[in-house]
């Protein structure tokens, strides 16, 4: 029996989303923020609005502003070894007091675990019958909640990325029992995250999902699996029958060069928030941070403003919440500049790292060469929605109408970029040299990524194409683009925009103004022109001693 939540469509409903999405492509980015949001679908506050932070620590300011946006809940996300990760929490809590601080606040705390993890040797097999392993989880989890971190509200379980991976219905829902009980006990919550690395992981994980007792709430992050400026709405975002449900956002951009740019996406928040909304979500989860990055002061902070705006009940009209953010940081008089030149940004990062809808490549990693499926990874669209697999196959090969649509899709957000640089110009005089400094240096680095990213999507394409095609005027013309995408390449290398310094909350920072550097693909992009002359040379050579014959 097929997937409920994973399923081919019918051909003709196949061809006609093919065309659809081809056509999509064509509209003017961005949408302005009032086409793209539809009215909030209730004004009252959705019950958990929580904001999280990377890897057991947390910026207090940070938290601070968070609540006074409307949020009420903290939460410490914590990797690796489950139990080495609790204790450093607990020393690192010892010393800050951000239990403590938090609860001061009005605020819950949450902490992540991931389980099965550091499990004895002789625990024995990993199933439903024995006992030995399920008592170790049970003391394990005693001593936690009981004597470790008894002031944690709430505990949130994944059950990937850990030492031995629980997605099994049957053995998931015997997990989430053994958790649960000690969470009564106690008196704490207990969330179960959906997230996994594969569909089939999915599959497994949502049939226990049915299976779960109501009071367990679920958290589901916006997207499938890993992060994407383009992703589709998770599929299980209101498919998790009687259970509350929380959905995860990331605000700070782990694989979206975080705050080395510029990249503001209100309305991308808030028509997920509202998606989530018609599908009955009772609460939101921002991530504000990753490793040595936190959106606190950096443009990204208007992500915050919108989510815990409209998630509080106070507004989600996009217009408004620009308003709020803009006025609050750079006042009156600079606010409607600063917004006309921030709000493409989130568009412009779209379409740096994407071809349609499909991620190019590990964003978080340099961008890939011809010479592997840029966009064959775990988070790609089409993986989840085989809807898109035939639009997959077209961008994967280098199809000459997604060639022509990456062509004027690209121009469009480098324009965009360009005039936001002129409009954040023209209000110089009115913000502060610090503030303009800021945001000038990221507008910068965003042109900059998006220049050089959609110069190798473009070049990564044409390889493709070069590749399948056997048309040799068609060869010979992709040749000339070739060269012109390495003399463009060439020229972008050579005229990088240095390292400088930015002041941020009162503190000058480093700030990288390139985030790709282009040399090492446009190397890669020289050889492979080599390469085809070369081949190109030695075909015409057998084809003119044929015709000596």
């Amino acid at each position: 029996m097929k997937s409920k939540f994973f399923y081919f469509t019918s051909r003709r409903k196949t061809q006609f989303f093919t065309i659809l999405c081809l056509t999509c492509l064509l509209l003017p980015l961005p949408l302005s923020a009032e086409q793209a949001v539809k009215k909030n679908l209730s004004s009252a506050p959705v019950p958990y609005r929580i904001i999280s932070f990377d890897n057991g620590t947390a910026n207090k300011d940070l938290i601070i502003l968070a609540h006074k946006l409307g949020f009420n809940e903290v939460q410490f996300q914590l990797e690796g070894s489950t139990l080495k990760s609790l204790q450093a929490f607990k020393a690192r809590d010892d010393r800050e007091h951000y239990i403590k601080e938090c609860h001061n606040l009005g605020m819950k705390v949450s902490v992540w675990i991931h389980e099965l993890s550091d499990m004895p040797k002789d625990r024995g097999p990993i199933s439903i019958g024995n006992e030995k392993l399920w008592k170790l989880l049970g003391d394990r989890y005693e001593w936690v909640l009981g004597r470790e971190l008894p002031k944690v509200d709430t505990w949130v379980l994944t059950v990937v990325e850990t030492d031995i991976r629980i997605t099994d219905a049957a053995l998931m829902r015997k997990l989430v029992e053994v958790l649960e009980a000690k969470c009564k006990k106690y008196g704490k919550q207990l969330v179960v995250r959906t997230f996994v690395w594969y569909p089939k992981e999915f599959q497994g994980v949502m049939d226990c999902v049915q299976n779960l007792p109501d009071d367990v709430v679920i958290m589901t992050k916006v997207v499938p699996q890993d992060w994407q400026m383009r992703g589709i709405d998770n599929q299980a975002i209101g498919a998790v029958g009687n259970h509350r449900q929380i959905i995860e956002y990331d605000l700070c951009g782990e694989y979206f060069q975080k705050t080395y740019l510029a990249n503001c996406f209100p309305d991308q928040v808030i028509r997920q928030f509202n998606h989530g909304l018609s599908n009955g979500i009772v609460g939101v989860c921002a991530r504000v941070d990753r490793a040595d990055c936190n959106i606190l002061g950096y443009p990204q902070e208007v992500n915050l403003w919108a989510l815990g705006r409209a998630a509080s009940g106070q507004t989600d009209v996009v217009s408004n919440i620009w308003g709020n953010y803009a006025n609050h940081y750079y006042g009156p008089a600079a606010a409607p500049d600063v917004i006309k030149a921030l709000e493409p940004t989130g568009a412009m990062v779209a379409e740096a790292q994407n071809v349609g809808p499909f991620t190019f490549g590990d964003t978080r990693e340099y961008p890939p060469f011809a010479d592997r499926d840029a966009f064959d990874c775990n988070w790609s669209n089409w993986k989840w929605d085989a809807s898109l697999i035939p639009l997959y196959e077209r961008t994967r090969d280098g199809d000459p109408l997604i060639i022509a649509l990456k062509k004027k899709t690209s121009a469009e957000a480098i324009k965009q970029g360009e005039q936001a640089l002129k409009i954040l110009d023209s209000a110089r005089n009115k913000l502060s040299p610090e503030a303009y400094n800021l945001l000038r240096t990221k507008l910068e680095a965003t042109l900059d990524y998006t220049r050089v990213m959609t110069r190798i999507e473009l070049a990564y394409l044409r390889l493709k194409r070069e590749s399948i095609t056997t048309n040799r005027d068609e060869k010979a013309r992709l040749l000339g683009q070739l060269q012109s995408d390495a003399d463009d390449l060439r020229q972008l290398s050579e005229n990088a925009l240095p390292p400088t310094k930015v002041t941020v909350n009162g503190v000058k920072v480093d700030a990288k103004q390139r985030c790709i550097d282009p040399a090492q693909w446009l190397g890669k992009l020289e050889a492979r022109i080599r390469a085809i002359q070369d081949t190109n040379s030695e075909a015409l050579l057998k084809d003119g001693r044929r015709r000596t014959f």
